[in-house]
């Protein structure tokens, strides 16, 4: 969990939009977001990665370079 019972109950219906999610610190991001109640999108460049956890997450995956 993030910070606790109190913390996770408020990010209920919320939604977030991890970049780098596909993998590394982003993918442990984004899977406690989503535990945490979160709707969660997940960006990164490698569709595989992404696709992979947005599906483990019940998440939307984006493939693309945020960079450009």
């Amino acid at each position: 969990m993030l910070y606790g019972h109190d913390a996770v109950a408020r990010l209920d219906g919320q939604v977030g939009l991890v970049t780098g999610g596909g993998r590394g610190i982003g993918a442990g991001v984004a899977h406690e977001l989503a535990a945490a109640g979160m709707r969660v999108a997940v960006t990164g460049r490698t569709e595989a990665q992404v696709r992979a956890m947005a599906s483990a997450i019940g998440g939307l995956g984006l493939v693309g370079d945020v960079s450009r």
